[in-house]
């Protein structure tokens, strides 16, 4: 969903937000409040449906190990969602589950608990020890024998994790990356091709379009899984095999996972590059004076969400030059929402009133994720994918000089563009067709 709300449920803050201006906000930034979305409800606005290539499959790449016996998972990255993913994954009769992070140290109350997380679920009142296999930041142990690698670290962090795991990606691996951000799977894939060609056809990358669960991790060790989010996107390089991706899942998330074309369309439904920096360079001001707000309910007003529209509406224009249909921002509030008691047909009204938003508070320094991840990682790449589709970003664009005064950074060098990852030579035909078949098409 459109909030991970992974610390910021209403029932666990009470009383007036800024009575409770103490509380971290750094631990909402752990887990990214705003996250991507998936597109759902086509069929009931009487959308037509988006045709994707026969994801059916014939057995293809890494056959479904759940099919045959104990599917085994490495979880990769101990934060909230790390570990949460890896307990709840372990819980489920048929699964192992291995944990791994790039600091070793980080993982040493998990192993003194006897390699045991410790998960509190919905409608339980004791939580109960999820087992884990192996838990170690040596990433040769985690992996070994993995089905499925799921890699649960910022966006910002994925290149650095992937050369981690390079040496060790084995033939008929699934790797995961939950979420993705913009280019997350395409990063991956193109980082094997580069340094394990050998392994090209006979290991696919996907990635999800948000994170499956709204958890948070209170101390190591210790998570709390709030709810199991609906109809997630998923998407893999080569798009043909998403089934075989999906068979490793389905039997714990069938009804939460659906599969989308391809992971240009799953890395183009991430809201993060459209909400993050407006709403956060909106409230600049409060923000550098450490005055606590209320960071959606009170920091969307109606001009910023004027703002948010208008930006929204640049990643749509994107996505139909693409060839497929886009949701938009308030369409996907309601329809996620409206249940849960979002009011009113304006984005600032769906924003505001959602109690899910409610009792989010702002970052307590300006610096944070909301910028430094969302704008190299899936800023810049939206605005590179504009120009090569001549859609304009003006908008988008803006906001990208604004952050990039305000700050006195750059970050085109090392945004996750298509020109940095050595893809720039590509026509948009050619990037549509590798990222369906994991292969060049050459002219």
């Amino acid at each position: 969903s459109y909030c991970c709300g992974c610390s910021s449920r209403a029932s666990s803050i009470g009383g007036d937000p800024r009575a409770r201006a103490a509380m971290s906000s750094d631990n909402v930034q752990e887990i990214k409040e705003v996250q991507h979305f998936s597109l759902r409800g086509w069929s009931e606005r009487g959308a037509e449906q988006l045709s994707r290539p026969d994801l059916t499959g014939d057995g293809g790449v890494g056959e479904a190990a759940g099919d045959k016996g104990v599917t085994r998972v490495a979880v990769v990255g101990a934060g909230n969602l790390g570990q949460a993913m890896a307990a709840h994954i372990a819980l489920h009769e048929g699964y192992e589950c291995t944990l791994g992070n790039r600091t070793a140290s980080r993982l040493d109350p998990i192993t003194e608990q006897g390699n045991v997380i410790k998960v509190s679920l919905p409608g339980e009142e004791e939580p109960r020890d999820a087992q884990l296999q192996v838990v170690s930041g040596d990433m040769a142990e985690v992996l070994d024998g993995a089905h499925l690698v799921m890699m649960c670290v910022p966006a910002c962090g994925q290149s650095t994790l992937m050369e981690m795991l390079l040496p060790h990606i084995t033939e008929g691996m699934h790797l995961l990356l939950h979420p993705g951000n913009l280019h997350g799977a395409l990063n991956a894939y193109e980082m094997i091709r580069r340094h394990r060609p050998n392994l090209c056809g006979s290991v696919t990358v996907s990635e999800l379009e948000s994170s499956i669960l709204t958890c948070r991790a209170p101390t190591m060790g210790n998570v709390e899984v709030f709810a199991v989010k609906n109809k997630l996107g998923i998407s893999t390089i080569p798009s043909t095999e998403t089934d075989a991706v999906l068979s490793l899942l389905k039997p714990i998330y069938e009804e939460h996972v659906v599969p989308r074309a391809n992971v240009l369309f799953t890395s183009l439904h991430d809201l993060n590059f459209v909400v993050h920096p407006i709403v956060t360079m909106m409230n600049a001001g409060p923000i550098d004076r450490g005055s606590p707000f209320l960071y959606y309910a009170e920091g969307v007003t109606p001009h910023v969400a004027k703002l948010l529209e208008a930006a929204d509406e640049e990643r749509c224009a994107i996505i139909v030059a693409l060839g497929m249909r886009p949701i938009s921002l308030r369409d996907w509030i309601i329809d996620e929402y409206r249940a849960c008691g979002a009011q009113g047909d304006t984005v600032h009204s769906l924003i505001t009133t959602n109690p899910a938003f409610a009792t989010l508070l702002a970052p307590k320094k300006l610096y944070t994720r909301y910028i430094f991840e969302d704008v190299p990682c899936a800023l810049l790449p939206a605005i590179e994918l504009g120009e090569r589709l001549n859609v304009p970003t003006p908008l988008l664009r803006a906001m990208y000089e604004i952050c990039k005064c305000a700050f006195g950074e750059d970050w085109v060098e090392d945004a996750r563009t298509l020109k940095n990852m050595s893809l720039g030579h590509l026509s948009m035909p050619q990037l549509l067709n590798y990222v369906t078949t994991g292969e060049f098409l050459h002219s």
